[in-house]
């Protein structure tokens, strides 16, 4: 995969047409920023190693971005999300949890998908495996309050959220 900035461009519109909602690829578009070529440490090799990443897409409310590296926990999971202010300089690639094989992967860990009503709370039945949707589509806050209030509730199923967008998620 190419770290070029219109090649990455390309990347990122070839996972928003997969999108089946216009509301969040509509804030996804309105976040995304011209690629930002800059350094990242590397706290995982040698003393101030860095790679180049590509800052894709800024949320100032949340003080995150996405950004592109085809080294450190890339080829595999090239998108990481990201602060964007930090006062390490440069800043760091961040823990491997935090990076994904997809830039839609990315944009629904972030903080600009959490206030956005595109949850559902799901209901799976321990003993019989059956899933069923338990609410109707809120935020990320909501979906999260709805599952602790139900986990205690009702300790014998299981509970918990995902996001309602269809996208192809690998």
């Amino acid at each position: 995969m190419s770290s070029e900035p219109s090649q990455l461009d390309r990347l990122i519109e070839s996972e928003l047409l997969q999108l089946s909602d216009e509301d969040v690829s509509s804030r996804i578009r309105l976040l995304l920023v011209t690629p930002i070529e800059h350094q990242r440490n590397w706290d995982y090799g040698v003393k101030d190693e860095s790679f180049q990443c590509f800052t894709v897409l800024q949320d100032a409310v949340s003080n995150t971005a996405i950004v592109f590296c085809s080294q450190g926990f890339g080829p595999r999971s090239p998108w990481g999300l990201v602060f964007m202010r930090n006062e390490v300089t440069p800043p760091s690639i961040g823990m491997d949890s935090q990076w994904y094989t997809t830039f839609l992967q990315a944009f629904f860990e972030s903080g600009a998908a959490a206030d956005m009503p595109i949850w559902l709370v799901f209901k799976k039945c321990k003993s019989t495996g059956t899933k069923e949707v338990v609410s109707d589509k809120v935020d990320l806050h909501e979906a999260w309050a709805k599952v602790l209030l139900l986990k205690g509730s009702d300790p014998l199923n299981c509970y918990y959220y995902d996001v309602c967008v269809k996208y192809e998620r690998e």
